[in-house]
């Protein structure tokens, strides 16, 4: 699941630092944040979502940001593609809304 979540992930950026393909980026979005859901969803009965230990998931966890920060950043350099820095900050608040999501979900259950 995995890495499945991140072969989307790399086309959904492929189309946002490309600014190609607009039209396809509803559903690459969609097929992302469904992806990611799934991962988070189906590991809820384990510690860990993206590796072997807690540095693992963290890692991981500062990558996706750091990815679509970039992203972001990215998008505002072009003047003429305001749909694209719309797409870059959709996707990031979408994608980063599950993590947030599945980080409130594990805090309410290990009741910290």
């Amino acid at each position: 699941m995995l890495k499945a979540f991140c072969v989307k992930f790399v086309r959904l950026n492929g189309i946002l630092f490309t600014r190609t393909s607009l039209e396809t980026f509803s559903d690459v979005l969609g097929s992302t944040s469904s992806s990611l859901r799934d991962l988070i969803w189906s590991s809820l009965t384990e510690d860990m979502i993206f590796g072997k230990d807690t540095s693992d998931s963290a890692l991981f966890i500062v990558r996706l940001v750091t990815l679509l920060i970039f992203s972001v950043d990215n998008s505002k350099k072009d003047k003429e593609g305001q749909s694209y820095a719309r797409n870059s900050l959709t996707a990031s608040f979408e994608l980063l809304g599950h993590v947030m999501e599945q980080c409130a979900h594990h805090h309410l259950r290990r009741g910290i």
